[in-house]
């Protein structure tokens, strides 16, 4: 039986990993080729480091996409959980979250495809007051349900502000 002992640390975050994995758990990165390298104890050119860069940006990239079309999904839903709970408990102000949910779904689906056009200004999107207000108004109009789209899309801000020395150097070179 083949044992998962630590073998290395993460070339980007510096997380430990072991034999089993091919992706850091913790940013992403792709550890096939630092695993390629310290079994050839071998360093790396220049020119494969570079590579290695350019594909773990791409892949960082890919990921917060995807990750904003499942936000999009997400407030979606609870947008239409909202309106039904607006119809049922009509005094309540659940539609006016619904509303602005339903906005939020659309900027999610917008930066989805944003992320991935050559953009200096993406890490910015990630910075924004929006955050913050989505929570607000959540959390007083929207009777707690959009709670679950405020904490997945923290998980995301998170996620891109973890490899925003990444994704600018990406977007500087592509």
């Amino acid at each position: 039986m083949r044992q998962n002992k630590i073998i290395g640390n993460c070339p980007r975050c510096g997380t430990s990993y072991n034999n089993t994995v091919t992706f850091c758990s913790k940013c992403g990165a792709n550890l096939t080729e630092n695993i390629k390298f310290r079994q050839n104890k071998q360093m790396p050119t220049y020119e494969e480091k570079l590579d290695i860069m350019f594909n773990d940006a791409q892949y960082c990239i890919a990921t917060i996409s995807k990750r904003e079309k499942t936000s999009c999904k997400i407030w979606i839903i609870t947008a239409v959980i909202q309106i039904i709970l607006s119809i049922i408990c009509f005094p309540f102000p659940f539609w006016i979250a619904a509303l602005l949910n339903i906005w939020r779904a659309s900027s999610r689906n917008k930066l989805s495809k944003l992320v991935l056009l050559p953009n200096k200004e993406l890490i910015s999107k990630y910075d924004s007051v929006q955050y913050g207000l989505t929570w607000i108004y959540n959390i007083l109009l929207g009777g707690l349900i959009g709670i679950v789209g405020c904490i997945y899309d923290e998980r995301t801000r998170d996620y891109v502000h973890g490899n925003r020395n990444l994704i600018v150097w990406y977007c500087n070179v592509r």
